[in-house]
């Protein structure tokens, strides 16, 4: 029960404990009863493997549905709260580093309008500038990781077991082309999503 502002067309969004967001499109010039039905969502544990090994090092997985995002900082967070439904599935795997990216020069150019009356009748000219990129250390690279599209059923949410998640492992690199390389291979790797 509650007060509403008029609105046509509006929305009511319910909020519950140990459910999912939910809205219903309400039109609020006189009064009326609607029912919204929200989706429980549970919380499990993440176990996290690398190459059929379990893994506690850094990782960052996001778990994307069509209308919510979760994300696990990993191992400072090995829990998730999900509720039935389709999501995207994404894993970084990340390790220490000290590869350095060296300091860049690139010209940039545009067309500016002349300095002069001539700049009034549309006439331009070209100038140049340096852009100045300073040298940096990245000091974390790729070193693992993929993604995969799964659907969450209530039934293996409701049991008392965790996401197991498997990734590949891949080569820690140790300069820039290797690096490229790794995020080219993520795109590519495929994680393997199951309950146990």
């Amino acid at each position: 029960v509650g007060n509403f502002p008029q609105c046509a067309n509006g929305y009511v969004l319910a909020r519950a404990d140990g459910f999912k967001d939910a809205r219903y499109l309400f039109s609020t010039v006189s009064g009326g009863i609607i029912d919204i039905i929200a989706e429980r969502v549970y919380a499990k544990q993440v176990l996290l493997n690398v190459d059929g090994n379990p893994y506690s090092g850094s990782a960052v997985m996001h778990f994307v549905s069509d209308d919510d995002v979760k994300t696990v900082v990993y191992p400072n967070n090995k829990a998730v709260e999900l509720g039935e439904g389709q999501y995207e599935v994404t894993v970084y795997i990340y390790e220490s580093s000290s590869i350095s990216v060296g300091a860049t020069v690139t010209e940039q150019c545009v067309e500016v309008p002349k300095s002069n009356v001539f700049g009034i009748f549309g006439f331009t000219e070209e100038k140049c500038f340096d852009i100045e990129v300073p040298e940096q250390v990245a000091s974390n690279a790729l070193t693992g990781g993929g993604t995969k599209a799964y659907f969450v059923s209530e039934s293996d949410l409701r049991k008392p077991n965790s996401i197991v998640i498997n990734v590949q492992g891949m080569k820690t690199p140790t300069n820039l082309n290797e690096l490229q390389s790794n995020y080219l291979l993520f795109e590519e790797n495929e994680i393997d999503v199951g309950f146990a």
